[in-house]
């Protein structure tokens, strides 16, 4: 299997962050794709709080659908049904 595999995670709330959170802490190589307010925290870095995991606060790249450039091998499409459409060239791109 190839480890080296780009994961591009689209959509980061719960369930995005968190599969961002899990793939990052296992040390694949993981860009979010945020937007507004969402995007800000990842300065910060992606904390994740987790009964199995404990407590970590994940150096992760985050950039905007616009920004993004890059290309993905894995898009984990996490966006609400009524955003799929915000993110359609998005994926064509990646």
């Amino acid at each position: 299997a190839n480890s080296n595999l780009k994961y591009l995670i689209a959509g980061t709330g719960g369930v995005g962050g968190s599969i961002a959170a899990f793939l990052s802490l296992s040390g694949k190589d993981v860009t979010c794709i945020a937007r507004g307010e969402h995007l800000a925290p990842y300065a910060e870095g992606l904390q994740l709080h987790s009964d199995l995991k404990g407590e970590h606060c994940l150096k992760v790249a985050a950039f905007t659908a616009e920004e993004f450039q890059g290309k993905a091998d894995v898009i984990f499409v996490c966006v609400k049904g009524y955003s799929v459409d915000s993110i359609t060239e998005l994926i064509k791109r990646a």
